[in-house]
């Protein structure tokens, strides 16, 4: 009898083999950890019943309700909509960054002088 044959690619095999069973024992791990987030997320979103506010933050926003009031003229100088269209002005490249800015500055140090 002569001697046994071997594989000249034995040891590689196995080391592929060993390889590819530790990637799927990973791959595993993180299918698992992503299978218990997926099922948290899905009851806490079934906890809401299907509802976009629960009646326990509808009673909160209620008492909070109560205490708001409309914010005050912020005095900003001619009004809120001249502001928005300086703003658009500047959006539209009618006036410049610096010009926009040193308005602004201005109308702040008045309305701080004014004690708003």
């Amino acid at each position: 009898g002569g001697a046994p044959l071997a594989r000249a690619d034995y040891e590689a095999r196995l080391a592929a083999y060993d390889e590819r069973l530790a990637a799927l024992r990973a791959q595993e791990e993180e299918a698992q950890a992503a299978y218990i987030a997926c099922e948290a997320e899905r009851e806490q979103y079934a906890s809401s019943g299907g509802w976009l506010a629960s009646e326990a933050s509808l009673a909160r926003y209620r008492a909070l309700a109560e205490t708001i009031a409309p914010a005050r003229d912020l005095g900003l100088a001619g009004g809120e909509a001249a502001w928005y269209a300086r703003v658009q002005q500047y959006l539209d490249g009618a006036i410049t960054a610096d010009a926009f800015v040193a308005e602004l500055e201005s109308s702040l140090q008045m309305m701080a002088q004014e004690g708003y």
